[in-house]
């Protein structure tokens, strides 16, 4: 068996701005409120089918300029997470407190995991060199995958995709470190995602 280190997640205090943006949006008698500044965090509700109104409206007709979110479920923690990271770089946009870039985005892509398998149980993990008893239970998944508006909620299409990769984590983060058994998931392929919103946003 090949070795596995286990790597502990150290905790650390975060400042209030990571999954917000900075600033108030309250204001100081006098002052202008500072306006909202989207975050991929804002277009987890799309995936619901709920609008947000400071985006892009799409534009079937256009060929060119589309801007994604792809918003996958966490394999650890079960919420959805900005995956987009795993599509071509003029598919998406990043986000900048300075300009409000996630304005630009007009197509959100989710994929929801809603069945799992087990496929083995995964063992022989290190920590700082000495055995672990931890043993990781990995699971294949079936996502329910939907192409949606961001202006309007309106799914574009839909479709159940297979992550069929069942083998073993090489390496591990943010796990405790008396943990002694977890699950993890497949996620899907970056080449399946972008066949199937390929049609909306680079058709």
């Amino acid at each position: 068996m090949s070795k596995r280190v286990l790597r502990i997640a150290v905790p650390v205090v975060l400042g209030a701005c990571v999954l917000t943006a900075c600033g108030s949006h309250g204001s100081r008698s006098g002052t202008t409120p500072a306006p909202h500044v989207l975050t991929a965090e804002d277009f987890t509700t799309v995936c619901d089918g709920k609008p947000i109104s400071a985006a892009k409206p799409f534009d079937a007709a256009a060929r060119t300029g589309h801007k994604t979110l792809f918003l996958e479920t966490n394999p650890r923690n079960g919420q959805l997470y900005n995956a987009s990271s795993t599509l071509p770089d003029d598919w998406t946009v990043s986000f900048n407190p300075g300009d409000n870039a996630l304005g630009g985005v007009d197509v959100v892509i989710c994929a929801k995991r809603t069945q799992v398998k087990l496929a083995k149980e995964c063992s022989g993990y290190t920590i700082d060199n000495k055995a672990s008893d931890l043993v990781v239970k990995m699971h294949t998944a079936t996502y329910h995958v939907t192409t949606v508006e961001a202006l309007t909620g309106k799914q574009l299409a839909a479709s159940d995709l297979e992550a069929t990769d069942g083998s073993c984590p090489t390496s591990l983060v943010a796990v405790g470190r008396n943990t002694t058994s977890m699950d993890d998931y497949a996620t899907l392929k970056k080449d399946q995602v972008i066949a199937f919103a390929k049609p909306f946003v680079r058709p």
